[in-house]
């Protein structure tokens, strides 16, 4: 209904009387009048939620006067205050709640809404990069969910539910994870998600978008190798302008796209019509023969790939319904890399076909294996949205108002006004009646339009005569639609089927109203759409598909008849059930349960003992116990103890004997319960308890429940435990003695089940495509490496290198002394032979995933290929461990070999078992037991991670514009082999070339050495070897001081530095003398240990001479009293010594000498004031 045919009313706002509509909420009404009202969460085109509290405005006269707009209806003379202290007070507030991090919850940002300030420290900083890693969910073909990018409005959540009704994503319950989730806590890929995008396109941040293409293509159109070739779909065309600030529906620069892409470099651009006008003729003839053949019926159009994926998915018993014809896109790109590529005389290899296209879902489509011809490319290389390609323009600076309009290129530019509706709902279905129709009776149509199967009602129906047949025939759009109309036609499934004919489309309006479009706020911008899209099909010159002269070309000269032979192969497909894929690991056979179900219950306090009980509930499934449950003692009723077989207890005891606060309420039920046993037989159970001997009640709580289970009837499988913390090992003894007796119990055969994985693995639902080759690892931030210079001797057995990393575009900042952390590579090489020993692909994706959630450290990102897991995340290179051993005893199928590890684990073979595992790494371990070779989800679980390294930042920001490291090559001699090892992330570093600007994975932490806060304050800095790293930082910033304010004074610095040789392993030595003569390095005191006879160390020279100890003397024990001392490098006793050697110095000097207890107190107070502070390494 039209605003001018409904009731009006008078309202004020601001003090402006306007007219509007009765129906209208006062949002609608301020927009209406051309007022702003802030709002996050609103989208004109989903119901209102009233999330974010942002759009408040005031209601002059109303008892509670602060409303919000949104969810407001106005009334008759309603005055409504938008600018008032109170709104704008409210609003902001709102606001800023929403835009801000919450308590408890990983931060987010919206891009260029929330930025980090300067004032942010290092700490949160990486705070934040380690939860925007763990926030990113890149494992779908065509959409990328970036949740530190949520602000929370639920603008998605709403328009896959309420819109869509897909109801694949939810609100997080658990305020420390991202704000969105999916409903079954997956990745996207594992969802019955149809990648429709209707979320990315209302999502006002980005934190749901479609996977990027664009740099993809840019470099494709900069290669003058291969021929670039654009098609382009109707939709795009009605809805480009709108990015370059046109209105929806202005048609004034379809031409105008074509002369834009032509200057974006594309070598041909081709119209998609063309595509649907082949899908028209090849589709209406299907619908023909299936007349004559009398079904299968109806027969869905198969245009949409959100569609297709939803039948594929849900409905996969209406396959043979699914019309066989590739989509127009696909159709249209078959034809470019065959006929166009003949005619052209272009080699089909060098094509890099792009499509522009108005659907996220068309990325999926474009790796459909179905649609991939046998020895030959993709069809198509890169779909591009509308909204990616209006990116592609700007970047290379073409607006399209100023673009020459140009028309699409030959042979495969003609179109008619059929293929063109193929963006609105009805216009597949209206194309081909149009053909239909005069294929069928060999007469014109006597009006083209079909109007019944036109306008936004979600479901069109209409009987058309085409001939002596009666075709009924249906147009659905937008999935929330879609749902329950397929499922009313499978719930009737007659002998007479309703239609014979259904066109579906799983976007409201079509594609006109496709995830991949412009965002917009206008309310009737599908609308606008479609009516560009009708006007542009009444203007065309030829408006039949059958008609299309370039159509009639192609089929005389290239594809024979509709239906051909040569047609199916290039313009027909397949369909299969989709799958849930899971990655085929060889295992054996599992210990299975001899009774059925097992509930596993826990009292926890701190946490500890819920963890450790749902590692156990993991290691029951992975031994084959069957209905495993693991949950709080609160959750369940003594009751519940009756329906399961058997039920283990595990609880700690919480202070004065009480119950954890999970489990008082069922403890209270339990000992009020006078009720018959558990069951006639008896219910199965066994209690562990955890504590510490210190309390007087240890084990309270677990004694408790022991008895009262055992009095209503329980029958102990193994008796109570008692782990107590305080015991050798933390009584890990006791809780493993008890955890075997409970599963020999459990199982049919009383033996020990095999070593349960910690991680679960998954194949990638699209291999090769679900990450990046190295995607970054959680909790780090990739950086470049761009120089590695050696700082020491070319000769010198042990080399410094400094390592410079480019912080530029990472959002890293640090601060002088920051540590960094590097997590270093395996070889790929070696990494390589040993997955081909696995009989493994390193192409492989896969997903990583504690079996039980926060059972073990979740230190893998979503989806990475198998390379990259053993490349980047297992140390499989380091000296292998007694119980990596021990656990390949119960994998090994060879009786040699398994009689093998039982004499290397012997008690009285110690000495030999050190040998091997010195002597071999964990793949040299397996290479010699090849039998024992673990399934892949355990050799994961049982192989360490690779850990990060530590390094001293030698630089300071603002200084050096890259972050500097001086790094030793770490080299030692292993003893059972006498041969010299290298560390493990100094060879790794030591081998990279920075010309090619390699990916370190680096997390930063504030460092122990940092400068006084007061620039004045005197310090004193002793630093062996690779240890001056921090004190170039604090020379460094000095300087920088220096430069910034001459005028500002520096206290005096001196710097005490020890290596073995001044002309081989002086550090820096020509910057510490800069840094000398410019005044912020008061004195430079050097000790070469090896350049003479005996050794000369740092703490020979600070009792050297009268003059050093009078300098010390002046800066430690100044009357200003605010003095640093700092050291760095090695332990091994060397830093006791230094002080002791300092502290003596002290003691001689003075004229006359100071006093011993003053110079004593001196020093206690900076080290009580945390003034001296000691990095040993």
């Amino acid at each position: 209904m039209k605003q001018d045919e409904q009731t009006m009313v008078s309202i004020t706002i601001n003090g402006e009387p306007h007219q509007v509509c009765g129906n209208f909420t006062v949002l609608q009404a301020c927009e209406a009048a051309g007022v702003f009202v802030p709002t996050l969460c609103h989208h004109p085109r989903l119901p209102a939620s009233g999330k974010c509290g942002a759009c408040v405005v005031e209601v002059e006269g109303d008892p509670d006067p602060f409303k919000l707009a949104c969810s407001t209806a106005v009334r008759p003379g309603m005055s409504i205050q938008t600018r008032s202290e109170g709104a704008l007070l409210r609003s902001s507030t709102a606001a800023r709640k929403i835009l801000s991090p919450q308590p408890g919850r990983v931060p987010g940002r919206a891009p260029g809404r929330i930025p980090r300030t300067g004032k942010e420290t290092a700490l949160i900083n990486n705070l934040m990069d380690l939860a925007d890693e763990g926030l990113v969910d890149d494992s779908a073909r065509a959409l990328v969910s970036d949740q530190s990018q949520c602000i929370g409005c639920t603008r998605c959540v709403r328009a896959c539910s309420q819109v869509q009704g897909m109801n694949i994503l939810a609100l997080n319950k658990d305020p420390s994870g991202p704000r969105v989730v999916t409903v079954q806590g997956v990745s996207l890929s594992q969802t019955d998600c149809i990648e429709c995008g209707q979320c990315a396109v209302r999502c006002p941040t980005g934190a749901i978008r479609e996977r990027d293409e664009v740099d993809r293509v840019l470099a494709a159109l900069d290669n003058p190798d291969v021929v670039t070739v654009l098609q382009t779909a109707p939709s795009p065309r009605v809805a480009l302008a709108e990015s370059f600030g046109n209105k929806p529906g202005d048609i004034g620069l379809p031409k105008a796209l074509i002369g834009a892409a032509k200057l974006a470099g594309f070598a041909y651009v081709f119209d998609t019509n063309f595509g649907a006008d082949l899908t028209v003729v090849e589709e209406g003839n299907e619908l023909l023969d299936r007349v004559l053949k009398g079904g299968p019926f109806p027969m869905f159009t198969s245009c949409c790939p959100a569609w297709v994926t939803l039948l594929e998915k849900k409905y996969p018993r209406l396959i043979p319904n699914l019309s066989s014809c590739r989509s127009p896109m696909m159709m249209l790109a078959a034809v470019v890399r065959t006929y166009f590529a003949q005619q052209a005389g272009i080699d089909p290899s060098r094509i890099f076909h792009v499509a522009l296209m108005p659907c996220t879902a068309k990325k999926e489509e474009i790796v459909r294996p179905q649609l991939r011809r046998k020895d030959a490319p993709a069809d198509v290389d890169a779909v591009l949205t509308t909204r990616e390609f209006a990116r592609l323009l700007q970047k290379r600076s073409i607006d399209l108002h100023t673009a020459p309009e140009a028309e699409f290129d030959n042979p495969l530019g003609e179109a008619t006004g059929a293929g063109q509706i193929f963006g609105v709902t009805g216009g597949v279905m209206e194309a081909a009646l149009r053909t239909a129709y005069e294929l069928q009776t060999g007469k014109p149509l006597p009006q083209l339009e079909f109007f019944a199967v036109r306008g936004m009602s979600g479901v069109k129906e209409a009987t058309v005569e085409l001939g002596d047949v009666s075709l009924r025939v249906a147009a659905v759009h937008g999935a929330g639609a879609v749902r329950p109309f397929v499922e009313r036609l499978i719930a009737e499934d007659g002998d007479r089927p309703r239609y014979h004919f259904v066109e579906i489309m799983c976007c409201t309006g079509g594609c006109v109203g496709g995830g991949g479009q412009p965002r917009s706020n206008d309310v009737h911008a599908v609308e606008r759409r479609a009516a560009a899209v009708y006007a542009l099909d009444q203007g065309a010159s030829v408006r039949k598909s059958h008609e299309n002269p370039g159509v009639r070309r192609i089929y005389e000269a290239f594809l024979g008849e509709p239906g051909s032979h040569l047609a199916h192969e290039l313009l027909h497909t397949t369909y299969r059930q989709w799958q849930r894929p899971q990655l085929k690991v060889q295992r054996r056979d599992g210990v299975k349960a001899g009774e059925g179900q097992l509930l596993v219950l826990y009292g926890s306090q701190g946490g500890a003992t819920a963890v450790l009980a749902r590692e156990l509930a993991a290691e029951a499934i992975k031994a084959g116990v069957q209905g495993v449950r693991c949950q709080p003692l609160d959750s369940v009723t003594p009751d519940a103890l009756a329906k399961v077989p058997t039920v283990l207890v595990l609880t700690s005891t919480f202070t004065e004997g009480a119950l954890p606060d999970n489990a008082r309420k069922f403890g209270a039920s339990l000992t009020a319960e006078q009720g018959a046993p558990l069951k006639k037989e008896g219910t199965k159970y066994a209690v562990c308890g955890f504590g510490s001997t210190s309390y007087d009640k240890f084990g309270t709580a677990a004694k408790l429940l022991d008895a009262e289970i055992a009095r209503l009837g329980g029958q102990r499988i193994t008796d109570l435990a008692l782990v107590d913390e305080l015991a050798p090992g933390k009584g890990v003894d006791t809780y493993e003695t008890w955890w075997k007796q409970c599963l020999a119990a459990l199982t049919a055969a009383a033996r020990s089940a095999l070593p349960p994985p910690k991680y679960t693995l998954a194949l990638g639902l699209t291999p090769g495509r679900g990450r990046p080759p190295q995607p970054c690892p959680p909790g780090y931030t990739h950086v470049r490496l761009v120089g590695n210079r050696l700082l020491t001797a070319d000769d010198y057995e042990r080399p410094v290198r400094l390592f410079e990393l480019d912080l530029v575009g990472s959002g890293l900042s640090y601060s002088v002394g920051d540590h960094v952390f590097i997590l270093p590579r395996n070889d790929e090489l070696a990494v390589a032979e040993f997955l081909e020993f696995l009989g493994l692909l390193p192409g492989t994706v896969v997903s990583v995933t504690p079996t039980v959630p926060g059972a073990a450290p979740d230190i893998f990102p979503q989806q990475l290929e198998l390379g990259e897991l053993f490349a980047q995340y297992l140390d499989v290179f380091s000296p292998v461990s007694r119980r990596f051993l021990e656990a390949l005893t119960s994998f090994a199928t060879n009786e040699d070999e398994r009689a093998q590890l039982a004499l290397l684990l012997g008690n009285d073979n110690k000495a030999g078992l050190v040998a091997f595992t010195t002597a071999h790494d964990h793949v040299q371990a397996l290479a010699a037991f090849p039998s024992a070779v673990p399934p892949l989800e355990n050799l994961v679980s049982l192989l360490p991670p690779l850990r990060a390294r530590p390094y001293s930042a030698a630089s300071a920001p603002g200084f050096s514009t890259t972050l500097q490291l001086s790094i030793v090559l770490n080299r030692y001699n292993v003893k059972s082999t006498g041969c010299v090892s290298e560390g493990r992330c100094t060879s790794y570093l030591y081998g990279l070339d920075p010309a090619s600007a390699p990916l370190l994975a680096v997390r930063l932490r504030p460092g122990m050495l940092l400068p006084p806060a007061d620039p004045s304050a005197p310090l004193v800095m002793i630093g062996l070897g690779t240890g001056i790293a921090p004190f170039r930082g604090f020379m460094q910033d000095r300087m920088r001081r220096r430069r910034e304010d001459p005028r500002r004074p520096l206290g005096p610095a001196l710097l005490y530095f020890g290596c073995r040789h001044r002309d081989k392993d002086f550090l820096f030595s020509d910057e510490l003398e800069e840094f000398r003569q410019a005044g912020v390095l008061t004195e430079l005191v050097t000790a070469f240990s090896h350049d003479q006879a005996h050794f000369v160390f740092v703490q020979d020279k600070l009792r050297a001479s009268d003059e050093g100890r009078e300098t010390l003397a002046r800066a430690l024990l100044s009357e200003r009293g605010d003095a640093h001392l700092y050291y760095c490098g090695p332990a091994l006793g060397i830093p006791q010594q230094v002080i002791a050697a300092m502290r003596e110095a002290l003691h001689q000097s003075g004229t006359p000498a100071h006093d011993k207890n003053d110079v004593d107190a001196a020093l206690d107070r900076m080290q009580q004031s945390k003034r001296i502070t000691i990095e040993a390494y």
